[in-house]
């Protein structure tokens, strides 16, 4: 294996991986397919459409290569072929005990459309990580889900900004509110109403991703918790980044501060590293 250059810290490392080429060759399915175990490929081979397959291949693949990668930097040799996974009850994936007790290693995936997003960190047990990436549909009726899944301050705030700013705004916050979601694992069970942002003290900055280059990135977004009275929860950190016009993406965690490493890979970039 030729090791990568991603360099061992505690910040969090968010892979952007695109899922849409000129098709796979059979000597990449093939590999891929190798990675995988057959309860896996089994999935893989449920997709009616070869180009949902190759996705799934992709999806699979990118994820197992970049653990390993990331493995790399941590001092640690795992296959792409050795990961295995547990899920919890709403189907969070995570690594299997005693891959963890080596790695330390949480994890979280999205994709949508033409892009997989992955973010991966280390730590303790403790971590709860969340990543969603979403692209922007000029199809979706924004204000028929404005009132049963956004807080009353969120729906405000959007309905107060300029008509040609509302749809950016809801593709931003719901993409936040995946990732939150996504990182407590609870699924719908966690009510979308219960939280939200506050963008009052958010600051614009770039965000440098290896392989695109510099990217617009929102830091200072407030996650708001709903009770009694809205209360501001100062140990999670949120970042909100956008790729280019269409495709944003939104990473939580439950630290106080968080950094993020990007890099845009390839899967013939990926091959090479693993």
């Amino acid at each position: 294996m030729t090791p990568p250059v991603d360099k061992v810290t505690n910040d969090i490392a968010v892979y952007c991986c695109p899922l849409v080429d000129d098709g796979l060759s059979a000597t990449d399915r093939a590999k891929l397919s190798l990675w995988l175990p057959e309860d896996e490929l089994a999935k893989v081979r449920r997709y009616a459409r070869q180009e949902a397959q190759e996705k799934g291949l992709l999806v699979r693949g990118y994820l197992r290569a970049l653990l390993t990668r990331y493995a790399m930097t941590l001092g640690v040799e795992i296959t792409p072929s050795q990961w295995r996974f547990d899920y919890g009850d709403k189907g969070k994936p995570r690594l299997q005990a005693d891959l963890f007790q080596r790695t330390q290693i949480a994890f979280n995936i999205s994709h949508s459309g033409d892009y997989l997003l992955l973010a991966i960190t280390h730590g303790d047990a403790d971590i709860e990580l969340g990543a969603d990436i979403e692209r922007r549909r000029s199809t979706t009726n924004i204000y028929s889900i404005l009132n049963h899944y956004f807080t009353d301050q969120e729906r405000d705030g959007l309905l107060a900004l300029p008509t040609a700013e509302q749809r950016e705004r809801f593709f931003n916050l719901w993409a936040l509110k995946e990732s939150y979601i996504k990182a407590k694992g609870l699924g719908l069970a966690l009510s979308l109403k219960s939280f939200g942002f506050s963008f009052d003290d958010v600051s614009r900055q770039c965000l440098l991703i290896d392989g695109l280059g510099k990217i617009e990135a929102s830091r200072g977004i407030s996650l708001m918790q709903y009770r009694d009275s809205a209360e501001r929860s100062d140990d999670w950190s949120v970042t909100l980044a956008h790729l280019d016009e269409y495709y944003r993406f939104a990473v939580c965690i439950n630290r106080p501060t968080q950094c993020l490493r990007g890099t845009m890979i390839s899967l013939s970039e990926l091959f090479k590293s693993v």
